[in-house]
């Protein structure tokens, strides 16, 4: 047998281990080249590690936070405000592109201030932090959370600012639009004439009540409501539950509305002044002979008996079609009758468990330094009557009011109910300054309501009140026009974040004014 040299074979034996040895050289490179760029470094400011993995950064440093975001972007501050009430909490979140660019999530410093956007030197007008390392509250999200006290600062609008450092460097980002405000409070005031109220219109002020973040409504009350004969017994009483079930368990507050009924003054034990019978004569029988009647032989007799109450009483009324008493002023009586008037209202509806009646208002808005101080002698310590100058009623009476259209609550001056100066008044006034939906279109409500704010939409400087005044014995005229009022000012509630308006009655009104 042949035997063929070897040379051919090893030849081939040798490059075999060539690439062998080349592919596995080949492979434990690469794998050492895959770890080294995915070691997490002991030390992140090491050099040699940052070259490696801050490769990128600048391009990518942008892209590193996903959310930076307050809990409430308006802040309210006032003394009616617990602390936790004036904390923002601060939202910042990264992205996962940050994770190679940091060892530990709880290595990461986040500094944030809070700067005004109007004058961003002022160093009153910033606070500054780091964020605790206790702040990150989701690891997998990267998210982190910081409580900021913000009574330190004063109104404005403000800019969070967030700086996240890295090892490789810093990352930056920002919300704009913080607001801090004091509150504007709206109430709504109800204005119980001493007529029958349909149970459709109570529903519907329930829906709307309901609808407008479940408004606690402010209802003064006329007493001639549960005495009239004129209301079925039982009505009186539904109307009496329907207010106690939403004193009790709406946060509606019950206030004293008078209008001087001929009911009301009998009830109250009050004399009414009649006319000097020859004066009542001479004017009937003047009226007679510039009357044309049907026949010119009739012969007319004066008869006191059959006069109308407004012929016969030595009163002033405001003219209205009713011979009811509705539009007797209440400025018609002195201390004493006012004081025996405002004693029997009080018992009553204390009777009625409505409680001590703190708000008040005059029918028409009739009140004088007399009214305001039998109200305070008799433990009242509201009054919402205050209103702009006007004349009321068929008969062009002028009222006693002389405010402005933004006048704020005050304590009445003891001779001059239009003037805050001192000596005061023990009592408060909180001006209806809102105007009222009969007489007003919602439109005039409304520039109302931006009047007293100022700027809409900017911060208040100080705390603010709006009183709207409705009727519920006549909604149907209300009705649309609060609602469309309603449907603007919702749109700044502060239950919503979307600015400084809370609602609230007049009785916790009061409470926040003298307390705070």
């Amino acid at each position: 047998m042949i035997k063929w040299p070897l040379f051919g074979r090893e030849r081939r034996s040798r490059r075999f281990w060539h690439v062998l040895a080349g592919l596995t050289l080949f492979l434990v490179c690469s794998l050492f080249v895959i770890f080294f760029l995915h070691i997490k470094s002991e030390n992140p400011n090491d050099l040699f590690f940052k070259d490696w993995t801050c490769n990128n950064f600048e391009n990518k440093r942008n892209e590193l936070i996903d959310l930076v975001e307050p809990d409430k972007k308006w802040i309210l501050i006032g003394d009616e405000f617990a602390e936790e009430e004036k904390q923002v909490i601060l939202k910042v979140k990264l992205g996962s592109k940050a994770k190679r660019y940091f060892d530990r999530p709880d290595s990461i410093k986040i500094f944030y201030e809070l700067v005004n956007t109007e004058n961003e030197q002022l160093t009153n007008n910033v606070v500054s932090g780091y964020f605790a390392t206790s702040s990150l509250i989701n690891v997998g999200e990267l998210l982190f959370e910081e409580k900021i006290n913000v009574t330190s600062l004063p109104v404005g609008k403000y800019k969070a600012n967030i700086k996240v450092e890295f090892a490789c460097g810093q990352s930056l980002g920002f919300y704009e639009h913080i607001f801090i405000s004091y509150p504007l409070y709206v109430a709504w005031s109800f204005d119980w004439e001493g007529y029958n109220v349909k149970n459709e219109y109570l529903e519907k002020i329930d829906a709307l009540s309901e609808k407008h973040d479940n408004f606690p409504l402010s209802h003064l009350i006329n007493p001639r409501l549960f005495i009239t004969k004129t209301i079925p017994q039982a009505q009186r009483d539904h109307i009496r539950d329907w207010l106690l079930e939403r004193k009790t368990n709406k946060g509606h507050s019950l206030g004293l509305h008078l209008h001087m009924f001929y009911e009301n003054l009998k009830a109250a034990h009050i004399d009414i002044p009649e006319k000097d019978l020859a004066d009542l004569e001479l004017d009937f029988y003047a009226l007679a002979e510039n009357s044309v009647t049907s026949s010119p032989s009739t012969t007319v007799i004066f008869d006191k008996s059959k006069l109308k109450k407004k012929q016969l009483y030595d009163l002033t009324y405001w003219g209205f079609p009713y011979d009811d008493g509705y539009d007797i002023l209440v400025t018609n009586f002195g201390y004493r009758e006012l004081d025996k008037m405002v004693k029997w209202s009080k018992i009553f509806f204390k009777n009625l468990g409505f409680g001590t009646p703190p708000p008040y208002r005059s029918g028409g808005w009739f009140e004088a330094v007399t009214t305001l101080k039998v109200l305070q002698d008799n433990g009242f310590t509201v009054d919402t009557s205050g209103r702009t100058k006007y004349n009321f009623g068929i008969n062009k009476i002028p009222g006693f009011w002389d405010l402005s259209i933004t006048s704020q609550p005050y304590q009445p001056n003891t001779q001059d109910q239009n003037s805050a100066r001192a000596p005061n008044m023990k009592i408060w006034e909180f001006p209806n300054n809102g105007g009222d939906s009969w007489w007003y279109t919602a439109e005039q409500m409304i520039e109302r309501f931006n009047s007293n704010w100022g700027v809409v939409g900017e911060p208040l400087e100080k705390r603010t009140v709006v009183v709207f005044l409705s009727h519920p014995d006549w909604f149907h005229v209300d009705e649309s026009k609060v609602d469309e009022l309603f449907n603007y000012t919702d749109v700044y509630l502060n239950s919503r974040d979307s600015g400084p308006v809370l609602y609230k009655n007049l009785e916790d009104m009061y409470n926040i004014w003298t307390h705070s």
